[in-house]
């Protein structure tokens, strides 16, 4: 049986926040000075709006980390906030262009490699041993001959 994510069962996540809350609780209802707590409106409000990419075990990774760092006993939607894993908006799978739609594999894999070599040489201010120890290049001659072939001046 597949689950479909959460992104796909937005009626049932406000279910699976109380259930989970319940559960956190109780699991760390031994731990030394921890109190029980519950959700704003406006922390439930931010998780039921939220467009979740993952499962459940991201929902209950948010929540448990906000019931952790929570200074009181209502976890807020600062709380909520700070717990959720940000994504940057681009890495996306759907910004990769599709295979068999007419791909250039190598020139991709070459405008990736003169982004970082350019972006590298930048931040050092042009110095290519240090761009070579900031890309993870096993040498310096390896820099050098992916600049000749990409057409990167020095």
């Amino acid at each position: 049986m597949t689950l479909p994510p959460l992104r796909e069962r937005s009626g049932d996540i406000a279910l699976l926040v109380d259930h989970l809350m319940t559960a956190i609780n109780r699991e760390a209802s031994n731990q030394p000075g921890y109190i029980d707590k519950i959700l704003s409106v406006k922390a439930k409000n931010i998780i039921l709006n939220h467009a979740w990419p993952g499962n459940i075990r991201e929902l209950h990774g948010t929540l448990l980390r906000a019931s952790i760092w929570a200074e009181s006993d209502t976890i807020t939607e600062f709380d909520i906030q700070e717990a959720m894993i940000s994504r940057p908006a681009s890495g996306n799978k759907s910004d990769l262009p599709e295979i068999g739609s007419g791909l250039d594999f190598q020139g991709l894999l070459d405008d990736i490699k003169r982004k970082y070599i350019t972006k590298a040489l930048a931040q050092v201010a042009g110095n290519k041993k240090k761009a070579t120890a900031l890309l993870g290049l096993p040498n310096y001659q390896t820099l050098s001959n992916w600049m000749d072939k990409l057409g990167i001046e020095e």
